[in-house]
């Protein structure tokens, strides 16, 4: 998804994982594919805030539906659900997102998820 993307969008484009699982495994195979860093709102993950995040462009993976994002950004277009046949969870959904409607640091804070 995130290749899909102009380059313009691309330069500009995060990666928010909501579950540290998502994150993390884009954390370990993004550099293969030449992904951004992936930050995650749960548990300790959120500790390390969101980086560079802008909000511009963000793509969002994990479970979550569009109608939820929607009050978030301006826009929120569905990808693909990413399938792995030995994943605890079949099915990750993917979201573009376009022009966060509040200030990181705000929608950061609200999105933390301690569990």
């Amino acid at each position: 998804m995130y290749h899909a993307l102009p380059a313009a969008e691309q330069a500009k484009a995060r990666i928010v994982g909501l579950s540290y699982g998502d994150a993390a495994a884009i954390e370990f195979l993004g550099p293969r594919y030449s992904l951004p860093p992936a930050v995650s709102p749960r548990n300790s993950y959120w500790l390390w805030g969101p980086g560079d995040l802008e909000g511009r462009v963000v793509l969002v993976v994990g479970k979550t539906t569009s109608r939820a994002l929607e009050g978030l950004f301006d826009s929120v277009e569905p990808g693909p659900t990413v399938r792995a046949p030995y994943a605890v969870v079949d099915g990750t959904p993917i979201f573009v997102c376009r022009g966060l409607r509040a200030p990181v640091p705000a929608v950061w804070a609200r999105l933390k998820r301690f569990l």
